[in-house]
């Protein structure tokens, strides 16, 4: 099982979204993130293995770099009221028929020691709050590291 790793906004130096959905697109840097962190779990198992009548075991490589992005966010942060307008647009585009932009998403995290972790083909899955914090729930085709260790 692989596990988890969890990002506290207080590391990020930038977060920046973009998306092909007018007006939301945003970037925030430095202390305008707010407080909250981002976990990030990835969902493929790059080995399988497959015992064969014989008991032989078959080893294949899966390629994949899907994830589970888990986002906790103020309720009255910045990040969260972007995160809730483009989850809106998309969906009434979705509930309309046009689906084009709903895992057209890309969310860039920039770290205070340069290191960069670009999550692409983003979409909404989840979201739910408790007491003063908001949980988005995200799927993400590709999660890629960049840069070095973070």
């Amino acid at each position: 099982m692989l596990s988890p790793t969890t990002y506290p906004f207080e590391h990020l130096k930038v977060f920046s979204l973009k998306t092909p959905v007018p007006d939301t697109s945003f970037q925030l840097a430095g202390g305008n993130i707010g407080t909250g962190e981002i976990t990030i779990l990835m969902l493929t198992q790059p080995t399988e293995h497959h015992v064969a009548a014989d008991g032989g075991v078959m080893t294949s490589q899966v390629a994949g770099n899907n994830a589970k992005v888990t986002i906790v966010v103020q309720l009255t942060s910045a990040l969260h009221h972007a995160l809730l307008k483009l989850d809106k647009q998309l969906t009434v585009a979705a509930n309309g028929g046009d689906v084009s932009n709903w895992a057209a998403t890309v969310i860039t995290l920039t770290f205070r020691n340069g290191s960069e972790v670009i999550l692409s083909g983003v979409s909404f899955k989840d979201k739910g709050g408790k007491g003063s914090n908001v949980t988005w729930v995200l799927m993400a085709c590709d999660a890629v590291k960049q840069k070095g260790d973070i």
